[in-house]
This record gives structure tokens, C-alpha cells and sequence, in this order.
């Protein structure tokens, strides 16, 4: 279900490596361990990303 789920991290934006894609982590390795905060601006679109995925009916059905 989460395998085309854009997932990036909230610190730099850059796509994440896939250990930390299946663990749903919030920031790639180099953010972790430099310490980077999260973007306000890249939550709000990660959150714009899963609102959009909800919407969304799934590939090949159609919305009730």
C-alpha cells in the first residue's frame, strides 16, 4: 500500500534511503545525524502528499 507513497525527509527534502523509507523515518541519515530540524515548509507538504493520497482512489477503482 505505502510502496508509491512519496516519502522524503522533512529536513532537507531529498528522497529517503530505503532502510529508512520502511521504518517511516522523518529525516535521512545525513539530516539524523547532523542534527537538522524539520522544515516547517516540507511538513506541510508531506502533509499535502498524504492528504492527497487519501483522496485519491486507488489505481483501477473508482470513487463511491
Amino acid at each position: 500500500m505505502l510502496r508509491n507513497l512519496e516519502l522524503f525527509c522533512l529536513s532537507c527534502g531529498r528522497e529517503m534511503a530505503g532502510p529508512l523509507r520502511r521504518t517511516a523515518s522523518l529525516r535521512c541519515h545525513d539530516c539524523r545525524e547532523s542534527g537538522e530540524p524539520i522544515s516547517f515548509e516540507l511538513a506541510l507538504r508531506a502533509r499535502k502528499v498524504a492528504e492527497i493520497r487519501v483522496i485519491e482512489p486507488p489505481a483501477g477503482r473508482t470513487a463511491a
